[in-house]
């Protein structure tokens, strides 16, 4: 017994140690920081840091406040005193994201929560597996593979429209739509049919397993994270190896085990489809679909540049996942402003049906996808709601090497000093937010805090260019920016067509009561309702002829 006390005093002892040791390391850490000079607000605490407070914060309310007192860029800390760079400058965003990406990378923990979720997938990989992973999906992700899809799109869209059609006509005054949900199963159909040519029927049935998972996924993972946590994933992105971080799956969190059944599941359903196409994709080159596509493209490669078939796996799974989430969270964000502005939603009717008449005298069932872009006003509330709404809200990175950073708008630090330049250490981490960016008055006008599509009918021109689309920070930027962009503008604009065609959406009273919470992406919860997970529920009617 007395050993065994004395063993238990001695492992008190070291751990204190170790403790003390590492406080007064992070302590030296944060008093050499490169960017202990730049501005940014008081933590709550040393120890604690910003990173709670940011995370569960609604959407960009932290970035503004920041923004508002202390420039385009501040310093806020992490736990432990650790200085973390945040900043919404263009020049800055473009020199992290496209102009030197191969110089910063994804936090090790954030990383290694992306191959809990999807596997090895490309938005897990990096520098030279992810230049691999990147060469052998690109002829699979181009434009007229993505315009090839539009009908398949329509299809999906067309199958919920008349699923919502027979429940408004058995009605007397139009039903409740819980969007987010509805929208998830169509566009999880949508991606079935486009990237593996199968139908997962998730808008027929209610109990598909895969649509019901993931409708959850992010907000069981990624959403309100508690302190313990946020301090967790902090310290150990900061001290613990990638290597190491592959026992994180092992860790008895909800959040975890929710990733791991995730996992489990996009493989088995990834599998099957393989399977099931065995013959035809292994020895053909027919097909549109991007898994017939992404095969072909691996078979052409010599072998070393060849993708395993565990990464193939990894990258049906986040296709899977990304691709149909992203989309129906935009659609989702689209159709509450539109029922916020009816005045927008009748304007947008008319151009869609104007363009639906001219079809029709084409001899076409449909418009086709190469005139979407000669939609002007679709187009314009699109890229609004990309702007507005941008789904992915902020961009972590850490620098792999010692760097200096432009900046195209200056900032006065605690010395008094005018910074045009910083200059970041290896391993500084660097939080990137895209909400702050979309909403510069400098670039998007006075007006850039209103939902106004108005302003992309005139021309735009930015002074430092970013993105891959409008010059939004949407999709992020450079070498890691979504590689399926044009599937999704594609896809959104199909989806807008067929249901702003038939429906009329209007506001509830739970729809006023709307908060834009941070999960990994951004998603909408009712106030005072959290308990009930993502919800956005909207009035929907025929639209009048």
């Amino acid at each position: 017994m007395f050993q065994a006390y004395n063993l238990f005093l001695t492992a008190t002892w070291a751990g204190a140690f170790l403790l003390v040791a590492f406080c007064v390391f992070a302590l030296v850490k944060s008093r050499s920081s490169s960017i202990r000079n730049v501005p940014g607000p008081s933590p709550p605490s040393w120890f604690a840091g910003h990173l709670h407070l940011l995370f569960n914060s609604e959407v960009a309310t932290v970035e503004r406040n920041c923004f508002n007192e202390f420039g385009h860029t501040w310093r806020i800390k992490g736990s432990l005193g650790n200085d973390i760079l945040m900043t919404a400058d263009p020049k800055a965003i473009q020199y992290i994201l496209q102009t030197s990406a191969y110089r910063f990378q994804r936090l090790h923990v954030k990383r290694a929560i992306v191959k809990l979720i999807t596997g090895p997938s490309i938005l897990w990989a990096e520098h030279e597996v992810h230049k691999r992973h990147r060469k052998v999906m690109l002829p699979a992700f181009g434009m007229p593979e993505a315009r090839a899809l539009s009908p398949v799109f329509r299809t999906a869209v067309l199958k919920m429209v008349a699923v919502w059609n027979t429940a408004v006509t058995a009605s007397k005054d139009g039903i409740v739509v819980n969007m987010p949900a509805s929208l998830a199963r169509a566009t999880l159909d949508a991606i079935g049919n486009a990237a593996f040519d199968y139908d997962f029927g998730s808008v027929e049935n209610r109990d598909n397993q895969l649509a019901n998972h993931f409708q959850h996924l992010f907000q069981k993972t990624r959403g309100q994270p508690s302190y313990r946590k946020v301090f967790f994933e902090n310290i150990v992105s900061t001290v613990l190896p990638l290597t190491l971080l592959r026992y994180l799956k092992y860790i008895p969190s909800s959040g975890i085990q929710y990733a791991n059944r995730s996992l489990k599941l996009s493989n088995t359903v990834a599998a099957e489809l393989v399977n099931l196409k065995q013959d035809d994709l292994w020895t053909r080159n027919s097909g549109k679909d991007v898994m017939t596509l992404l095969v072909n493209s691996n078979n052409s490669e010599v072998e070393k540049a060849k993708l395993s078939q565990d990464e193939m796996l990894a990258q049906m799974s986040a296709i899977m996942i990304a691709g149909h989430e992203t989309t129906s969270n935009s659609v989702t964000w689209t159709l509450w402003e539109l029922a916020k502005h009816p005045d927008i939603q009748d304007r947008l009717r008319s151009e869609i049906r104007s363009f639906v008449f001219e079809a029709s005298e084409r001899g076409l069932d449909a418009i086709p996808a190469e005139d979407y872009e000669k939609m002007a006003y679709t187009t314009a509330v699109m890229k609004e709601i990309l702007r507005y709404h941008n789904v992915v809200i902020m961009v972590m990175r850490e620098a792999a090497k010692d760097c200096i950073v432009p900046l195209e708008y200056p900032v006065r630090s605690t010395t008094g000093e005018r910074l045009t330049h910083i200059p970041l250490q290896k391993a500084t981490k660097v939080f990137i937010s895209l909400s702050q960016y979309n909403r510069l008055t400098a670039l998007w006008g006075s007006d850039a805090d209103a939902f106004n599509p108005d302003r992309w009918l005139k021309a735009v021109t930015p002074g430092t260019r970013l993105g891959v689309y409008a010059n939004l920070a949407t999709f992020g930027a450079g070498i890691h920016a979504c590689i399926g962009w044009r599937f999704a503008i594609v896809e959104m604009q199909a989806f807008l067509i067929e249901l702003i065609h038939h429906f009329e959406f209007e506001m509830t009273e739970e729809a006023r009561h709307i908060k834009r919470e941070r999960a990994a992406g951004m998603i909408p919860l009712v106030q005072g309702q959290e308990d009930k997970g993502i919800q956005l529920p909207l009035k929907v009617k025929v639209a009048q002829a």
